[in-house]
């Protein structure tokens, strides 16, 4: 039987930060969620200064590479306050980089739950362009 599902779409914050949510129709939490964000040169000093990671690939002008992490950093903040939401802990998280992301890159956060009616959740995550089918970093999480 098909669950039908409802679509959400939130728009706009401070950020930059545009929004796509998918419900099961029996269920308030979120099966699926996507978020696009324009990553900025702004946005690398700051997570530089905060992690220490001066790593000259990230520094390097118009050639700059966004950190790994801070694009792991937007998987989880998308999973643990939009899907499955408040609340969730991720007990476990795999990551493939697949291309490096260039600064000024206007990024696409995908994440859909497999398996949203267990209590451990799993869920598939993609970083891609927006504007691209180029993929970023991609990989699965355990989530409770």
């Amino acid at each position: 039987m098909s669950v039908p599902l409802k679509n959400v779409i939130v728009k706009g914050n401070r950020s930059g930060l545009f929004s796509r949510i998918r419900f099961m129709s029996s269920s308030t939490t979120p099966t699926k969620f996507v978020m696009t964000r324009t990553i900025t040169r702004e946005d690398l000093d700051v997570y530089g200064d905060l992690t220490d990671d001066k790593n000259p690939v990230h520094f390097n002008g118009d050639n700059s590479i966004v950190h790994g992490t801070l694009l792991l950093g937007l998987v989880s903040g998308v999973m643990g306050t939009k899907c499955p939401g408040p609340g969730t802990k991720v007990i476990d998280l795999t990551a493939q980089f697949k291309n490096p992301c260039p600064v000024n890159e206007t990024v696409s956060v995908q994440v859909e739950l497999t398996n949203p009616e267990r209590k451990i959740k799993k869920a598939d995550y993609l970083v891609k362009s927006e504007n691209s089918d180029v993929i970023f970093v991609q990989g699965t999480a355990k989530l409770i």
